[in-house]
């Protein structure tokens, strides 16, 4: 789980490498001036901040325990790397955001798995919270009367 859960930073260099461009997540794509050299580049550059975000997001929700939302962050992060795979014409890039396609999808994964088991649990506790036992259990006496 450790590997899921990197941090922010990590991920944001390795995009950085990957790109061989500097920049931050509150960059506006228009701000990269002489590196960018056609629309495809500011698409990309675009991209790379929404995908970004979107996993930063999805660990944010993951660790919060909100893992619906954490799918559907995965989710859409996914498609954007999907696209941008489709873009990139390189094979030395291209092989990386596959690399980086595939961590994610590993974490992703990671989080239906655990959402997964914590709806089996609570299918079988009857959504009754743990010490809290149910009356009508013929297992159980009543208390004695007095």
């Amino acid at each position: 789980m450790q590997e899921a859960i990197l941090s922010q930073c990590k991920i944001k260099k390795f995009l950085n490498f990957l790109n061989e461009t500097t920049w931050t997540s509150s960059t506006p794509a228009h701000a990269f001036g002489n590196q960018l050299k056609s629309k495809v580049d500011v698409e990309m550059a675009v991209q790379i901040n929404e995908i970004c975000d979107n996993i930063t997001l999805a660990r944010e929700m993951s660790m919060l325990g909100n893992y619906d939302s954490a799918e559907v962050y995965y989710e859409f992060a996914l498609k954007m790397i999907s696209r941008l795979i489709i873009i990139i014409s390189e094979p030395a890039r291209k092989n990386n955001w596959l690399q980086v396609q595939n961590k994610v999808n590993k974490e992703y994964d990671q989080v239906k798995e655990l959402k997964n088991i914590l709806q089996t649990l609570r299918i079988d506790t009857g959504d009754v919270p743990v010490g809290v036992r149910k009356r009508d259990d013929p297992d159980i006496w009543p208390s004695p009367t007095p």
